[in-house]
């Protein structure tokens, strides 16, 4: 199992009626709870380590010789892989 980082934005832009770039450091959630302090932030990144990754695989070849120099052989793969981290910050 892999740790890995997990980033989200703390602060970010609600979509309301008329929302525009120009408008979205004012739709984001601190300037929207608390507009005479919210307007000093912007983007907060919240970084933590808590994503895990975890891989697994299995390969089994099976291998039969005959007497009269016929083969039979077979392949078969699994693999699985769980990632809980990741990231919306563009």
């Amino acid at each position: 199992m892999i740790h890995q980082l997990y980033e989200h934005e703390a602060n970010p832009a609600v979509f309301l009626p008329g929302a525009t770039v120009a408008n979205t450091n004012q739709r984001r959630v601190l300037y929207l709870q608390n507009p005479d302090q919210g307007k000093y932030f912007s983007n907060i990144v919240e970084v933590d380590d808590g994503g895990t990754r975890s891989y697994n695989a299995i390969v089994l070849s099976v291998q039969r010789r005959r007497a009269r120099g016929v083969t039979v052989q077979g392949n078969y793969t699994l693999s699985h892989c769980i990632d809980t981290g990741y990231t919306d910050v563009i």
